[in-house]
């Protein structure tokens, strides 16, 4: 499961955090990632692509979950259309 608490403003995000039952490996990627997507347009391809290329920069690695399972999180969070 992956909660994210998100506000966005003009279509871009301005805060975000993510928790749940996740692994990520290093210990501080979730917050290289969460502060890594602040500034990010509200659109799946953007967010796909700013979070593969966090993930490719500092070799972060997901355990247990996909990239589009936090890509979809964050887009329900942030959006508000869930489930598209």
């Amino acid at each position: 499961m992956i909660r994210v608490k998100c506000t966005a403003n003009n279509d871009r995000i301005e805060e975000i955090e993510i928790t749940g039952d996740f692994f990520i490996y290093p210990e501080d990627g979730l917050w290289i990632i969460e502060e890594g997507l602040r500034n990010t347009r509200l659109d799946k391809g953007e967010i796909k692509k700013t979070l593969s290329m966090i993930i490719d920069q500092h070799n972060i690695e997901l355990i247990g979950s996909k990239i589009e399972d936090f890509i979809e999180a964050i887009y329900c969070a942030c959006s508000g259309v869930c489930g598209d």
